[in-house]
């Protein structure tokens, strides 16, 4: 069964709204109930980050997104992406993310405890429309070549 979007319409929309709303969370514009997490992810999704399982489900995936709040002021997925490729129900992105650590978290890979500066490849695999899996390799502090 085809579960790809209608002709003429990608998966971009639905994952630009995604990361619009993963920034929201820090300032407190949006909140992260399982029915934020499941407009964006279906029941069975999974996050798998550094080939390391991050979460699983929307319970997981929902745990997983408390974190932005708490350990960060201000995140930024900056746009436009450095890649998109999409074909049919996979996508993939390549993005850097910015976040202004709060008062006495520390940035998980170097420590520093002010910002924390992600590039990030994700592969989405997409089912009706939500991500079913999500692969995303990240490294700290990487350089813009």
């Amino acid at each position: 069964m085809n579960t790809s979007p209608a002709p003429g319409v990608t998966h971009r929309e639905r994952l630009d709204e995604m990361y619009a709303w993963c920034e929201a969370l820090c300032t407190g514009d949006a909140t992260y109930t399982e029915g934020d997490i499941a407009r964006f992810w279906t029941q069975d999704a999974r996050m798998i980050t550094n080939g390391k399982l991050e979460a699983a489900g929307i319970p997981g995936l929902r745990e997983h997104f408390a974190l932005f709040p708490r350990k960060y002021k201000r995140v930024e997925i900056r746009r436009p992406y450095h890649r998109y490729l999409e074909t049919g129900d996979t996508v993939v992105i390549e993005y850097e993310i910015i976040g202004d650590l709060r008062a006495g978290e520390t940035a998980i890979v170097t420590g520093d405890v002010t910002r924390q500066h992600a590039r990030v490849i994700a592969v989405f695999e997409m089912r009706n429309g939500r991500i079913a899996e999500m692969r995303e390799v990240a490294a700290a502090n990487m350089g813009d070549a």
